[in-house]
């Protein structure tokens, strides 16, 4: 009777141990598959929003004011359906010049498009605008999907 006690015991131990071995190696694999795709996915997300800024001159006008032309790109894979810019510390009020007939709000540009745009910078205290002066600027796109992405880019005003 001893030795069928230990030949069912060792039958169940193998079982318990078979069941044991095959739920580390289910665990195990499911994991490598999250692992290989979930950097994927994250970089996908990213790819679609993203922008591109560059500040190409920048120029005083008067004493009050100044203007600097941006080139803005997107360089996702979704198409920007509305921008905004600003001043980074506030400090300058951004408008497009009078003679430009966009409206930066519903702007459309599709992934790869490029624009250059020509604003006009102002102190918010009404101060004045001296050459030498950094000026630094967030442009922000909705994409297509409602996301967001940002960019700045920072010059010196001549």
């Amino acid at each position: 009777m001893g030795l069928a006690k230990t030949s069912r015991m060792l039958k169940n131990g193998i079982s318990e141990l078979l069941a044991i071995v095959l739920g580390i190696a289910i665990t195990i694999a499911i994991g490598v598959m999250f692992y290989m795709f979930m950097p994927n996915f994250v970089n996908t997300m990213v790819q679609q929003q993203r922008i591109g800024t560059t500040i190409l001159s920048t120029s005083v006008l008067d004493e009050h004011s100044a203007v600097i032309t941006v080139s803005i790109k997107n360089l996702g894979t979704k198409a920007i359906k509305g921008l905004n810019i600003s001043s980074a510390l506030g400090q300058y009020e951004v408008k497009l010049l009078p003679q430009s007939n966009l409206d930066l709000s519903n702007l459309s540009l599709l992934p790869g498009q490029e624009i250059t745009i020509a604003l006009r910078l102002t102190k918010t205290d009404g101060g004045i605008i001296v050459s030498g002066e950094k000026v630094a600027l967030i442009v922000t796109a909705r994409f297509a999907d409602n996301s967001i992405a940002s960019a700045t880019a920072t010059a010196v005003i001549m």
